[in-house]
């Protein structure tokens, strides 16, 4: 019998045993490997049918001493961890690193240094498609592919997939590198199958973003054109791979060229309401047309200027202020009032200005409207000891003016806002309590979170609507109950009686004590019958 070097160098090595459980997606003689070798070239693998024609090539060559072409080289390990398995379960190789951070010794205040071990996990997956799509056909990599959803990194695999096909450096199965028919042919095969998931748009732009850009036409040659692909990101409304596909836009076709695409996807992303995401864009439109020339852009006269004047982000761009201010008033005709703060706060939109030159009334009903934003702003009804807090500040506050104390300080109250709340303006908050339900002290911590930012988002619209005049006294009466400053909310309906008495009528009708209660004081009538009574 002559022994057979399969591998040399070799540092580490497993055999994968059958599999018991049918949880184990790697089940199957065609996607687990027989062994595993980690050595000087990166992880090596050898599957069942491949050992078994290794075995006989070496039956009827004895002398042959290479195992060149049935040993697959999958990848380089991390170089942050060191490998010391595989898991069959969740498609990784197991990897371990040492960190180390300081601790303090109880009782003693020292801080010493303390050693932590981390796990991490290098996923295979892709590795295992790669095979099967080179050594199977279609249905069976497919049919793999679904079974294996419920991995963590699963899109993620799918993109280094697609990665290593159109790389040109990346080998084939058989060790050779360029391109040829078979790559050209694996590459067809990879995205035939990535067209059967619905991230495959994702996908494609992650794995362009992340290339060098002169491999881009020949990912580009085999998916499609950029443009059509940046269609298919509209209509299945990922706006986020789109705005990713127009930085491989700008860069290949040029920054005039791809402005229109920029402003088309920007008036959508308003549209839908991602206003954090427009944000974005309209920071990404800015730096590249400074970067590209020193001199603003050319703006066209139009009925807007009053708006563009005022907002230093929307200088020279009428088409962005008017998607802005087309979707500020189909929320204000909406009631939607977050919404609308929301997106004045992350495109530097002057809502004060705004709401000044829009007619009034804005509420058209208060009763509908002051529960909706009781829901929008998740704002809880007012205890007891609150109005009662609220009304005795009132009385002790003597004759302020509300107004001139408000146009005294700096009108940009939107800075003041960011700085304080950040990056969850308009946050739905509900959703984030849902996902912590297990955890109390999470729960505890978003609660308060929530607080200050739904307090910070109604001052700023409070603040807002009292200096746009009293075009907006009902908007600013509403933020005013909820806020209970109670300065503001009597400051407007003693100069507003059509909003004194919709605010009257919401509280009435509430059905709760404290705003019965509210009411009773904001009522003059119903005020001085009470005095009365108590006198008597």
């Amino acid at each position: 019998m002559m022994s057979v070097p399969l591998l040399r160098n070799v540092e580490q090595f497993w055999y994968s045993n059958n599999c018991i459980s049918k949880s184990v997606h790697f089940d199957s003689s065609k996607t687990r490997p027989v062994f595993w070798a980690l050595g000087d070239d990166g992880v090596k693998v050898c599957f069942a049918s491949e050992f078994r024609k290794l075995l006989q090539e070496h039956s009827q060559h004895p002398r042959s001493r290479s195992a060149e072409g049935f040993v697959e080289k999958w990848f380089e390990p991390d170089s942050e961890a060191y490998p010391i398995g595989v898991s069959l379960r969740s498609g990784t190789m197991i990897g371990i690193s040492q960190k180390v951070e300081p601790d303090v010794v109880r009782g003693a205040g020292v801080i010493v240094p303390f050693c932590s071990i981390d796990v991490r996990g290098q996923p295979f997956f892709h590795r295992v498609l790669s095979h099967l799509l080179r050594t199977s056909d279609d249905k069976e990599a497919l049919k793999f592919a679904y079974q294996c959803l419920d991995l963590p990194q699963f899109v993620d695999s799918l993109e280094w997939l697609l990665f290593e096909a159109v790389s040109d450096d990346v080998e084939n199965g058989n060790g050779r590198g360029g391109e040829t028919y078979e790559k050209r042919e694996f590459r067809s095969r990879v995205l035939r199958l990535l067209h059967y998931f619905g991230e495959y748009e994702d996908i494609v732009i992650r794995c362009a973003r992340k290339m060098e850009s002169k491999k881009w036409p020949l990912l580009f040659a085999e998916v499609g054109e950029p443009a059509a692909l940046l269609e298919m990101c509209y209509m299945s409304k990922q706006f986020r791979s789109a705005a990713c596909l127009l930085i491989v836009l700008q860069e290949m076709w040029g920054l005039l060229s791809s402005l229109h695409h920029i402003a088309r996807l920007l008036d959508r992303v308003i549209e839908e309401g991602c206003y954090d995401l427009a944000s974005d864009l309209r920071h990404f439109l800015d730096n590249a047309e400074m970067a590209a020339s020193n001199s603003p852009a050319p703006r066209r006269a139009g009925s807007y200027d009053y708006i563009v004047s005022a907002s230093p982000m929307n200088r020279g761009h009428p088409s962005i202020t008017a998607s802005v201010i087309r979707k500020a008033r189909l929320l204000l005709a909406a009631d939607n009032f977050r919404s609308l703060s929301s997106l004045c706060l992350y495109l530097d939109f002057p809502l004060s200005l705004f709401l000044s030159k829009e007619r009034g009334p804005m509420v058209s009903d208060f009763k509908l409207v002051g529960i909706q934003m009781h829901v929008s702003f998740i704002w809880d009804e007012p205890t007891g000891e609150l109005v009662f807090g609220a009304i005795n500040a009132a009385s002790n506050s003597g004759d302020f003016d509300v107004l001139a104390d408000l146009k005294s300080k700096s009108e940009r109250q939107e800075d003041i806002i960011r700085d304080s709340i950040g990056s969850d303006v308009g946050v739905n908050f509900a959703m984030h309590m849902e996902r912590a339900r297990s955890s109390p002290g999470a729960c505890r911590r978003i609660r308060n979170r929530a607080k200050l930012v739904t307090t910070a988002e109604l001052q700023y619209l409070m603040n807002s609507a009292l200096l746009a005049g009293e075009a907006a006294d009902d908007i600013a009466a509403l933020c005013a109950v909820l806020l209970l400053n109670l300065a503001v909310a009597e400051t407007v309906m003693k100069r507003n009686s059509a909003v004194r008495d919709g605010i009257l009528d919401f509280l009435q009708s509430s059905g709760s004590r404290s705003y019965g209660l509210l009411a009773t004081y904001l009522n003059p009538l119903e005020a001085e019958e009470a005095s009365n009574a108590g006198a008597s």
